[in-house]
């Protein structure tokens, strides 16, 4: 009996293995790492750092034109300041990378795993990318804690590629990053981070 059930487990998962690969809806595309990336900006009481961020191999998945999982990480590693040169670019550069920040030496990703992607029904506004179609939800992790977040996206799919966008908004102090947090320091930094993602990935 129980060589039976077995034999039939198996049958039905290679059933099941094949539906999958002959439906041609379903599509999986392979991030380009050249192409895609994040821009940060961070504010201080008068003026700000900005930047910008890889983002490391990984895939996102479709079913008849519609994102339906995916995932992908942003090496800490390829921090890179743009608004400053020299010296003071690679101190700060190394300081984001810090214990006082990211922690890079224990957390050297920051992760992104979608929940869901439901249409987008906004009327847009200054922090909603141009075109937003989607309303994109899922765990952002650094500094091994992860927070469920959501925002609208602008997803299109020309040819063999899909193109993605959205401006994205956080708040530092719910990953529990609190250097320079009280607004009577000298050295204040306002605790909203403001980030432009831009991910282009290829049909496999």
């Amino acid at each position: 009996m129980k060589k039976k059930f077995i034999g039939a487990l198996v049958a039905f998962l290679a059933l099941s293995a094949c539906k999958e690969a002959d439906n041609p809806a379903v599509v999986t595309y392979e991030i380009n790492t050249e192409t895609s990336y994040v821009e940060w900006r961070g504010y201080l009481p008068e003026g700000n750092n900005h930047g910008r961020i890889s983002i490391d191999d990984d895939e996102v998945t479709t079913e008849n034109n519609q994102v339906t999982g995916g995932s992908f990480s942003i090496p800490l590693s390829s921090i890179n300041v743009l608004n400053l040169e020299g010296e003071l670019k690679e101190q700060l550069e190394h300081h984001l990378q810090s214990a006082d920040f990211f922690n890079a030496v224990l957390y050297p990703n920051i992760t992104f795993q979608i929940r869901e992607v439901a249409p987008y029904h906004g009327d847009g506004g200054e922090h909603v990318v141009d075109g937003a179609n989607y309303e994109v939800t899922g765990d952002l992790t650094f500094l091994g804690k992860a927070n469920i977040i959501t925002f609208p996206a602008n997803v299109d799919f020309s040819g063999n590629q899909l193109h993605a966008e959205a401006l994205i908004t956080i708040d530092r102090l719910e990953w529990g990053m609190d250097y320079a947090s009280d607004p009577e320091a000298p050295q204040y930094i306002l605790p909203g981070i403001d980030l432009h993602l831009v991910l282009v990935a290829n049909q496999q």
